[in-house]
């Protein structure tokens, strides 16, 4: 299963437009063994004398049970998405059909409503976007609603959206620096006011990264209340996360097969060696850029990205922030000292309240996702890999 690049330009034709060139081209591997490539191209819309040249971006996207004969969930063929004759479904960013929130970054009147503003009064910057996962949209404004400062629009799925609205109010509520929620959920789209700070990960590579106590994350960490109608745990997500690793992997080198399936022998084998401890309120993506600190780098003063509020394990989010950490002292190899001297602060810490065994096994699994990120070169994938068998050899000695 693969995407073609020259489904771009017959992605394009059958929108009713005239590809003139792709500019970027990045490849997602998501949850599911799904493919997807998010491009921007230049188009030209119009008729001839009425014509002009825009920059849009398309998403390609296959998935395993995916048919000539399929069309993207939950949407008919339009001239803003559809499926080409080889199974392949396409569409144009804001018409995402599992986002339909992200319309309102082409529906000025409808933003406008939702932030309080003037119709044309906001300037929208992409900050981040998965296909049918999720997308942030950074928001300027310099009148009344977002009052000449910044908000974010995270756009997710509609249930999800409700969900984590709840969870952010009860996480403020409980006194956890997490965004404001600005409006009520719309179409699945959450307006987020900004967080205090700057993400801990700008600092890393000054003096300042050393400053941060791994006990004052762990008292924010302590204050995250029971998510809000949930009964249990979700499914593990280190075992989740491995096993998507394992593919990911394969299709990024396939010349080392064995070695990725090797590994993630290796890695089941660790994670059923552990003790993950009790279910409890976790972050569920606590890596360096989703937490802030103030200018001096000694104080937490927000987590963003909190989709994955709710239950878990204590030692996951522990170790996705070491292996972030060593991750980026992997990409900077023997300049990467400074990083490992905080990563290895945070380890410390980590073990004085989760199991070794479970931290050392889920940071390795976390690294092998991180040396599986096909946005990041061959090499900083291999030395990322490496730190994940450094890992696990913690775990056998």
């Amino acid at each position: 299963m693969s995407i073609g690049r020259a489904s771009a330009p017959l992605a394009v034709r059958a929108s009713g437009l005239r590809w003139l060139r792709t500019r970027a081209d990045a490849l997602h591997l998501q949850r599911g063994r799904r493919l997807a490539r998010v491009l921007d191209v230049d188009v030209m819309e119009g008729r001839a004398g009425d014509a002009r040249v825009r920059t849009r971006t398309l998403v390609l996207a296959r998935d395993p049970r995916t048919g000539p004969d399929a069309a993207p969930p939950g949407s008919a063929r339009t001239s803003e998405r559809g499926v080409l004759e080889d199974g392949t479904l396409w569409w144009w960013a804001a018409a995402d059909p599992a986002l339909p929130g992200l319309a309102l970054t082409e529906d000025d009147a409808g933003l406008a409503a939702l932030l309080g503003t003037a119709p044309g009064r906001v300037r929208l910057t992409w900050r981040g976007y998965r296909p049918r996962e999720r997308a942030v949209i950074a928001l300027d404004a310099a009148d009344a609603g977002l009052a000449g400062s910044r908000a974010y629009l995270k756009v997710l799925a509609p249930a999800a959206a409700e969900a984590v609205a709840a969870r952010l109010s009860a996480a403020r509520a409980a006194g956890v620096p997490v965004p404001d929620l600005l409006a009520a959920p719309e179409r699945g789209a959450l307006l987020l006011g900004n967080v205090p700070g700057l993400p801990w990960g700008a600092l890393l590579g000054d003096a300042r990264a050393d400053a941060l106590d791994p006990a004052r994350v762990a008292e924010v960490l302590d204050r995250m209340p029971a998510p809000p109608g949930e009964a249990g745990p979700a499914p593990d997500a280190a075992a989740v996360l491995l096993e998507h690793a394992a593919w990911a992997a394969v299709v990024l080198d396939p010349e080392r097969q064995a070695e990725s399936a090797a590994r993630a022998d290796r890695l089941r084998a660790a994670l059923a060696a552990g003790d993950p401890g009790p279910p409890v309120p976790v972050h569920g993506d606590l890596h360096p850029g989703n937490l802030h600190v103030d200018a001096s780098g000694g104080r937490v003063t927000g987590l963003v990205d909190c989709d994955g509020l709710g239950l878990g394990h204590r030692v996951d989010d522990w170790a996705t922030l070491l292996a972030h950490l060593e991750a980026a002292a992997a990409d900077l190899g023997p300049g990467g000292g400074a990083v490992r001297a905080v990563a290895e602060r945070v380890r410390a810490h980590a073990r004085t309240e989760t199991d070794e065994v479970a931290l050392a096994a889920r940071a390795a699994v976390v690294l092998a996702a991180l040396g599986a990120d096909p946005s990041v070169p061959r090499a900083a994938r291999t030395a990322r890999r490496a730190a994940a068998d450094a890992a696990l050899a913690r775990v056998s000695r």
